[in-house]
């Protein structure tokens, strides 16, 4: 039974590479909600004050050409940031379900003592001179 492994934008990451992406975007969405919500304040705030004094004229060339592009971008980036954090999840769960760790075996490598040749740790016995290995 084999599955596919999944993606982070069509590039295989291992575990280790998972979990660095899951963190810096854990970091990205905490960081971009710093910039965010005071942006949406202040956008808010300029058109209550538009309002309020009768420019609304003005504020809708001004929210066209200030907020709506770096609303635009800022949004791009935490939907990237969102669907990184959970894709990433997804393949560090993967790898855990893949690989055990705890019941894997050291292959310990050693030699026959009568011949020299290397053996895994499983024979019983040497496969040149059949020598028998205790």
């Amino acid at each position: 039974m084999s599955r596919k492994a999944s993606t982070w934008f069509g590039i295989g990451l291992s575990k280790r590479q998972a979990t660095n992406v899951f963190i810096l975007s854990l970091a990205g969405i905490i960081l971009l909600s710093m910039i965010f919500m005071p942006f949406i304040f202040s956008f808010i705030s300029s058109l209550i004050s538009a309002v309020n004094y009768g420019e609304i004229q003005w504020w809708i060339q001004y929210a066209l050409f200030y907020f709506v592009p770096f609303l635009t971008i800022l949004s791009v980036i935490l939907i990237i940031a969102i669907y990184s954090l959970l894709r990433c999840r997804k393949i560090a769960v993967f790898y855990s379900d893949v690989i055990d760790t705890s019941k894997s075996e050291v292959r310990v490598i050693s030699f026959c003592p009568n011949c020299g040749n290397k053996r895994t740790g499983e024979e019983k016995f040497c496969r040149i001179c059949g020598e028998d290995f205790k």
